[in-house]
């Protein structure tokens, strides 16, 4: 049996139907001959296949990577690899599997390794593109000095060897670490530059990303009319290239946008074009073969439909939520799923059945370590226990606080001080 006939087993079970059809076209991508695949180009085939799978989700990435590398010969053809560029490009490409994988760990550990062969052949373009991945995963870690730098690395390394492109993608990088930081204008300030950079090289998709940002950090200031601005030109930029994957993201961002509006004007129009662009987001990704987005559109349309008072088709909408996660094996979904249950006996007035949800919501994301949504959760709790009357209200706010303050999102730890704050003197 060939390496082609092992790869193609593992995705034709792991993608009955349209395993064939991924497998050729990142073939195609890499210019690789199915008849004449070796063990060297493995790293390379798993890394463009992994990244392929991610639109179903981090859980079958994982399983993609994880199934390839076991692949008889693989580790020895890295291992016995003469030519340490190319085992450096080697080593990186397993790194990136496992970083589609959300192995950060590994991939880390992996990306260093690579690293130092790279520093020590004078491998500049490789050295910057694995330095815009450490930084990265730092960002997920929470480590926004030590992504600063790795970032701020990259782009000098580019600009050394007159690379336009990897200047730009690590100024994008380092937006993203102010978006994390919540230091919002100062990330505006790096997308700007990346979008007047994305013109100058006519990259649309550079273009539609940078703008993306620039929504979703004016949509963290509370200006949501920025954000809906910045989220249509970024729907515009990536039509031009046919970014269908892209278009759907930005149709779910339009819905999280106007329902924030909503919530902060009450106006009604606002929640019904937020449930048309979830509508639009759940059609296409459908479309597309894209199950993960449309779980996320799902849950984020089961809330605004409980908004609306919408009940009945905000269940089935959550329903549909989870069970696309618990398909994809995805608990990171799944806990937006359930989180989208609280809202919606929140909002129903069934006080004891949402917290139970936001119980749950909370200890899954705990065991996920994803602080972000940990205080997410938490804030929207103690909202919930503060208009209730609830003595807990203060210590759930607190908690939300102060892990939004640690992973440096001061607007969001003030906005829960705030409601402690009136709380106590009301």
């Amino acid at each position: 049996m060939s390496l082609y006939d092992d790869i193609s087993r593992i995705m034709a079970e792991e993608f009955p139907g349209m395993g064939q059809y991924i497998l050729k076209k990142q073939l195609d991508k890499l210019g690789l001959d199915r008849e004449n695949i070796v063990p060297e180009d493995v790293p390379a085939i798993s890394r463009a296949l992994s990244e392929a799978a991610l639109m179903f989700g981090r859980n079958k990435a994982k399983e993609v990577a994880d199934r390839i590398s076991r692949i008889e010969g693989v580790k020895e053809a890295i291992d016995l690899q003469k030519d340490p560029a190319k085992r450096a490009e080697m080593k990186a490409d397993v790194a990136k599997s496992k970083y589609n994988a959300g192995e950060w760990s590994e991939a880390m550990k992996l990306f260093e390794e690579a690293l130092k062969t790279a520093e020590k052949r004078n491998l500049p373009r490789l050295s910057a593109e694995i330095r815009r991945y450490m930084g990265n995963i730092r960002i997920r870690l929470g480590d926004f000095d030590g992504a600063e730098r790795d970032f701020k690395e990259a782009e000098a390394i580019s600009k050394r060897i007159f690379d336009r492109k990897g200047m730009v993608d690590a100024i994008n990088g380092l937006g993203s670490v102010e978006w994390r930081r919540g230091d919002y204008r100062k990330a505006v300030r790096y997308l700007e530059e990346v979008k007047n950079r994305g013109e100058e090289l006519k990259d649309f998709k550079l273009i539609g990303s940078a703008y993306m940002g620039l929504a979703n950090a004016y949509d963290e200031m509370g200006d949501q009319d920025k954000g809906i601005y910045y989220s249509k030109l970024a729907l515009n930029a990536l039509k031009r290239i046919g970014d269908r994957k892209g278009m759907v993201t930005i149709y779910n961002n339009l819905g999280v946008t106007y329902a924030r509006r909503g919530d902060m004007t009450g106006n009604i129009e606002d929640f019904e074009i937020s449930a048309e662009y979830y509508r639009k987001c759940i059609e296409m990704a459908g479309e597309i073969g894209y199950p993960v987005m449309e779980g996320w559109a799902s849950f984020n349309q089961a809330e605004t439909l409980a908004k609306m008072g919408e009940f009945d088709e905000a269940m089935e909408y959550a329903r549909k939520s989870e069970q696309i996660f618990e398909k994809l094996n995805d608990n990171l979904g799944l806990s937006g799923a359930l989180m989208a249950y609280a809202i919606i006996y929140r909002e129903k007035g069934e006080f004891k059945k949402a917290a139970e949800y936001f119980e749950r919501t909370i200890d899954l994301r705990r065991e996920l370590k994803t602080p972000y949504r940990i205080a997410d959760a938490l804030y929207e709790y103690g909202l919930m226990l503060g208009k209730t009357g609830d003595e807990r209200a203060n210590t759930v706010l607190e908690e939300a606080a102060g892990i939004f303050e640690s992973i440096g999102n001061e607007d969001r730890g003030r906005e829960a001080r705030t409601l402690i704050t009136e709380k106590r003197e009301s």
